[in-house]
């Protein structure tokens, strides 16, 4: 959520929230507001993904 000067609290849209995480606008979570947020919550940005990705191939591939 956004506290701008007045104190005025607005909440993120799915998209916001989703663009702050790295994911795509083509991805479409389906639920309520409430359902697609958790689903967001837990989710891992996208760019950390393709790092620890690449890190663990590289693992696997040394041994």
């Amino acid at each position: 959520m956004l506290v701008d000067r007045s104190r005025a609290v607005r909440y993120f849209t799915v998209r916001e929230a989703a663009r702050l995480q790295g994911i795509p606008d083509t991805l479409v979570l389906d639920g309520s507001w409430s359902q697609a947020m958790r689903q967001l919550g837990n989710a891992m940005p996208v760019q950390l993904a393709e790092v620890a990705g690449h890190w663990i191939g590289e693992c696997i591939n040394r041994q």
